[in-house]
């Protein structure tokens, strides 16, 4: 059995207000953060905090989020 744990990844509607927030209100540090090609919205952003991992990115209906 693998001792794996899951990484929760929201899909938000303003992924630099999220991280802005996550980093004020829990001290989650940003671990990484890709932008999408139009340039305009966030394709993966990776944030630490309490032991933990967060993933979130934009909203993207166009790919049903």
């Amino acid at each position: 059995m693998s001792n794996a744990t899951p990484i929760p990844h929201l899909v938000v509607s303003d992924g630099e207000a999220a991280i802005l927030f996550y980093e004020t209100a829990s001290g989650a540090v940003l671990q990484q953060k890709h932008p999408a090609k139009d340039g305009k919205r966030l394709l993966h952003a990776h944030l630490v905090f309490g032991g933990g991992t967060l993933f979130l990115h934009d909203e993207f209906p166009e790919f049903g989020d």
